[in-house]
């Protein structure tokens, strides 16, 4: 293993993190880097000199500085400049504060800067760009050249492209995407991910399907993907429904589909994501099946149900799901309730500000409660999606007190999420499905179910580090 494999394993090892977070930018993310823990670690500075002046060198550049914003660029432009020596050919360093002090020399800049010196600019992070290039600023109000920005690690989320816009050269040693590879790659992440998803093909998701069957579990297939881009990347995802749909009829399963609309091209275009899903829901209809569409994050609600509304004036056999923790689904679920429309309830899992969502988990739950009795007692053919055994013995206590017939109702639940409890629930008689994904592009979903619970995928992640 090479200093740049060994430094990556490391950033995976110790700067990954998982859970909700809050980036610099204000922006909502379900992963942090911290990447102190690896360019301050002893070992961390060691191959962070090597691989950091091999990436300067590689460029062709010839800096005479290197340093950025404190704190995060310290370390890293401190291990550069000490292995520069080692080397032979001296990068001094420095570090920009984010203001000038107002006391002693009353300077922005610290260290062994010098105006006319040739810089590169450190950043440990890149996200929207905004430290490099205030670093830029400073460098550049003292008479610097900025060479280049380096960067550890690029989150890719167009942090990149906004410093290029403003006229800079931009390297990074690792993107976030090598940061995923390692963990897919690593032994036993395929081991880890099985529990949550079914197989990277409809046939190895059809099999499991057929098993939970076997067991007393209805099925919905979910091909996992990300929004896409490409209308061709859309049109793809369509045929692979439309295929999916014709497996489970030859195969026989229980099993219905869901789907996100932004994998069939929302963010491309409202009416060619509409024909896409109309299509499926056709070719569903033609075969008896049904189609559920997954609600997104709060930006994509008014468009899914705009679209929705003009498939369920076509076609019945399609399906929505209403998140409870979004101030707006009261009076979205009174609308479906009046035109009969099948509805499932969930929580909600994506970070949304305080104006469209609750954020208290009491206010949640009580909109949950409220929502299920009005699907309920509206007639609708409603699907109960919790995990939670608060809501699910609220839902039951409701069923039991306004005498609504099990058979006018399901629970629904992810595969591999507290399993023997769905299996006492269909013991008890309930209607259950199981939500199974399947997919190569497995790996979102994955981080997704191990935030939930970071200790299993960190403990996993040490053991094949060998941490």
């Amino acid at each position: 293993m090479n200093a740049r494999e060994r430094l990556l394993n490391l950033f995976v090892d110790r700067s990954f993190r998982l859970g909700d977070f809050t980036l610099s930018s204000g922006r909502k993310s379900d992963f942090y880097i911290d990447c102190r823990t690896t360019t301050m670690h002893a070992e961390g500075q060691v191959l962070l000199g090597e691989v950091g002046l091999e990436a300067i060198e590689a460029s062709g550049l010839l800096p005479d500085l290197i340093g950025g914003l404190t704190m995060g660029a310290d370390p890293i432009a401190y291990a550069i400049a000490g292995e520069s020596f080692r080397r032979g050919r001296p990068i001094h360093a420095f570090s920009v504060r984010k203001r000038a002090k107002r006391h002693g020399t009353a300077r922005q800049i610290e260290g062994c800067f010098e105006s006319g010196g040739r810089v590169i600019v450190a950043e440990d992070v890149i996200t929207t760009g905004g430290s490099a290039l205030q670093a830029c600023e400073a460098v550049k109000a003292e008479e610097g050249t900025v060479l280049m920005i380096l960067a550890a690690v690029d989150r890719q989320e167009g942090g990149r492209e906004t410093i290029e816009e403003a006229g800079f050269r931009v390297e990074s040693l690792f993107g976030v995407d090598e940061f995923r590879r390692v963990l897919q790659e690593l032994p036993g992440a395929g081991h880890m991910a099985a529990k949550f998803v079914a197989g990277e093909t409809s046939d190895e998701a059809l099999a499991t399907a057929k098993a939970l069957n076997d067991e007393g579990f209805r099925v919905t297939m979910d091909l996992l993907g990300e929004s896409v881009s490409e209308r061709a990347d859309a049109e793809a995802a369509a045929d692979a429904y439309r295929a999916s749909l014709d497996r489970i009829e030859a195969s026989e399963a229980v099993s219905t589909i869901s789907l996100k609309l932004t994998q069939l091209g929302l963010d491309i275009d409202t009416e060619f994501c509409f024909e896409n899903i109309l299509g499926i829901v056709r070719h569903a209809e033609s075969l008896g099946n049904f189609v559920r569409i997954d609600m997104e994050s709060s930006e994509h609600t008014e468009r899914t149900l705009e679209i929705f509304h003009r498939v369920f004036e076509r076609h019945t056999n399609v399906g929505i799901v209403i998140q409870s923790y979004l101030r707006r689904s009261e009076a979205d679920v009174r609308e479906l309730v009046r035109v009969g429309a099948p509805v499932r309830l969930c929580k909600g899992a994506y970070q949304e500000p305080a104006s469209v969502a609750f954020q208290q988990k009491s206010e949640v739950d009580a909109s949950f409660i409220r929502l299920m009795r009005l699907l309920l007692d509206g007639g609708t053919r409603a699907a109960i999606a919790s995990h939670d055994e608060r809501m699910i013995d609220a839902t039951l206590a409701h069923v039991a007190r306004e005498g609504i017939p099990e058979d006018a109702f399901e629970l629904q639940m992810l595969y591999g999420v507290r399993r023997e409890y769905q299996r006492q629930l269909v013991s008890n008689g309930l209607n259950m499905r199981i939500y199974l994904p399947y997919g190569s592009e497995w790996y979102s979903y994955f981080m997704r179910r191990m935030a939930e619970r970071p200790a299993n995928l960190l403990f996993g992640l040490r053991a094949a580090l060998g941490g």
